[in-house]
Formats: C-alpha cells, structure tokens, sequence
C-alpha cells in the first residue's frame, strides 16, 4: 500500500495529540470503544489509500506501529530492509 507524505503526517499527528490511544498509563487506554471510535475516525480521515481502497483501522495501527519500529531502528543506527509484496 502506498502512503502518501500527507497521509503519514496526519497519522502522526492524530496519534500525538491522543496519547491514550497507544500508552497504558492514560485513563482512556483501556476504554476499548473510544480507541476504537477514535481509529474509525482516522481511517475515514485519511481517505483512501490508492487502488486498495479505504484504510481499515488494522491498517492504520500497523502504519502507526511500523512507523515507531523504524523510528527506533534510526535512533539505534540500525539498517533496515524493506520488503515488498
């Protein structure tokens, strides 16, 4: 699937400024219907994602959490490859 640098810069953003989506120690983390509403939100946000159609909330997750991998990946100075279905 591709993204667009639009598209990932709102996933960002969202995520960011609703921490409780991913951190356990924010009262809301464990509200299951409010991250859940949230994600739905996003996904609907984002649009669709080329000729797959619209991003699903499984979608967005794991862009959010393959974004943090290679964030991480970077900070340690580790090499990354890429493979591609």
């Amino acid at each position: 699937m591709n993204w667009r640098d639009e598209q990932i810069e709102h996933l960002i953003m969202f995520y960011s400024q609703n921490s409780f989506l991913y951190n356990p120690e924010c009262a809301d983390y464990h509200n299951r219907t409010k991250r859940r509403l949230f994600l739905e939100t996003l996904a609907k946000e984002l649009g669709t994602n080329g000729r797959h159609g619209k991003h699903t909330t499984i979608v967005v997750v794991c862009k959010f959490v393959n974004l943090i991998i290679v964030a991480k990946c970077a900070e340690l100075g580790l090499i990354i490859t890429v493979l591609s279905t």
